[in-house]
């Protein structure tokens, strides 16, 4: 059977669909499973060796129409797409691509997917179950336990469940008001420094002026990444990581490594987007408009997350 998964998005988006794309890859020796990704996450997949063929969506007219053509050669028996919402680009996408059986979310009665991801997906809240629960449509039992952990060079050498005696601080997310501020970042920074323990500090190049300064001002060591899969060994191997609520809290999940996530997010999205690691710790902002935390209660979390994870 030939499956192609289509996988638009952000890096969260992709990383939580890592157990999908393994475990469908995993239920048969028969099964090529291809993926569609975006600019944005097709890198995540870069070294998985559960995953066939990495396609990337790019919207330049030239570079689509070839895409398209190579795809429609692929005589796919099955499009999956396990998004829990209607998307115009993925509808237009099922229908151009030959395969004789689409599934995915059904927006009316003619809709292009023969099949309706909403069948299986009802009883689960969190993204990532919802994602797996796709898999009933294939006669294969999801098994929600299992988190696959995301692969980089040199990663069969690093020995599992082992733990550097370090900790991550990441100050950035997918926007400003989700990120870190300068003043609460270097009450962290501060803190885990005067109880003498290591810390590198994490940031998307688009902060970079502000890790910097963040750097200079705490005498902290900035983790310096080209890629987001630079990242993944760092944590990997950390103790723990601190972090703003972004892609971070989940490729932490895939290592179990433990996360305290600094979040201004509403129930439904701390609910639907909750760490996977076992050890969490998710502090509300005080804030909607950005991560704002009192000192006594930030403290107080660094405190109980420092226990957790010594």
């Amino acid at each position: 059977m030939k499956i192609l998964v289509i996988r638009l998005g952000r890096i969260g988006d992709m990383i939580l669909s890592t157990p999908l794309l393994y475990q469908l890859k995993n239920s048969s020796e028969n099964i090529v499973v291809d993926v569609l990704a975006s600019n944005d996450n097709h890198n995540i997949l870069k070294y998985a060796d559960y995953v066939d063929n990495v396609y990337i969506w790019d919207k330049n007219p030239l570079k689509l129409i070839l895409l398209l053509k190579k795809l429609r050669k692929r005589n796919y028996d099955v499009i999956l797409e396990p998004k829990d919402h209607y998307s115009t680009e993925s509808y237009y996408i099922a229908g151009l691509v030959k395969a004789e059986k689409r599934i995915g979310f059904v927006n009316g009665e003619s809709s292009i997917f023969d099949v309706d991801v909403s069948e299986f997906n009802q009883d689960k809240t969190h993204f990532q179950d919802r994602i797996l629960s796709t898999l009933k449509a294939f006669d294969i039992t999801p098994d929600y336990s299992l988190n696959i952990p995301l692969m980089y060079p040199d990663f069969n050498t690093v020995k599992q469940n082992t733990r550097e005696e370090y900790y991550i601080v990441n100050i950035s997310a997918s926007n400003e008001s989700k990120s870190l501020q300068f003043d609460l970042a270097k009450e962290i920074l501060v803190y885990l420094k005067s109880k003498n323990i290591k810390v590198y500090l994490l940031s998307a190049p688009i902060h970079n002026d502000l890790a910097q300064k963040l750097s200079e001002a705490t005498n902290t060591e900035r983790a310096i990444t080209k890629s987001i899969i630079d990242t993944f060994p760092l944590i990997h191997c950390a103790k723990g990581v601190i972090t703003a609520d972004t892609s971070v809290v989940h490729i932490a999940g895939t290592y179990d490594t433990p996360v305290m996530v600094l979040s201004k997010s509403i129930e439904r999205e701390l609910l639907k987007f909750s760490p996977k690691s076992n050890i969490n710790i998710v502090i509300k902002s005080d804030s909607e408009e950005r991560i704002e935390i009192s000192k006594t209660k930030l403290i107080d979390s660094i405190d109980k997350f420092l226990k957790l994870t010594n």
